[in-house]
């Protein structure tokens, strides 16, 4: 399939994607902190806004640099194929964390002590910035909302 395609009918499930979407867990802004790259770190950076700054946002590269950011946190790390190698060693650094990916048998879930799955259809073809990033945005602003 070719990606212009792939990418148009991953915007058309959008719609679908937003009538059944069931949240997940309640988060504690206070003692969490969400991670991601690319777009998952664009997810996280709105996860903060929702959060009204409580709960920060950072690239796992920054976190594995500094890790005295997560004492005392959980940390949520946001992957949609859970393969971010940089995710995954920040992931072994922290002792609580959580993997939001739509593979919950990746390497970034097997590192964490927990999973929510990203639960919705796309074309199999990696399109940046579409069905993935929705989901992704809907899962943090929902949980953050619970707050």
């Amino acid at each position: 399939m070719r990606t212009i395609l792939a990418f148009e009918r991953d915007i058309e499930s959008q719609l679908e994607f937003l009538d059944t979407f069931k949240p997940q867990k309640q988060i504690n802004p206070k003692g969490a902190l969400f991670c991601g790259s690319g777009d998952s770190l664009a997810s996280s950076m709105m996860a903060e806004c929702f959060s009204d700054y409580q709960a920060p946002a950072v690239d796992p590269l920054v976190l594995a640099k500094n890790k005295s950011i997560s004492k005392n946190k959980h940390v949520y790390f946001v992957s949609i194929s859970g393969n971010t190698i940089s995710n995954i060693r920040a992931a072994k650094m922290v002792k609580k964390s959580t993997a939001i990916t739509k593979n919950p048998t990746s390497n970034l879930a097997k590192a964490c002590t927990d999973t929510i799955p990203l639960d919705y259809y796309d074309s199999g073809v990696m399109t940046s910035g579409s069905i993935k990033l929705s989901c992704q945005h809907a899962c943090v602003h929902v949980s953050c909302l619970w707050l």
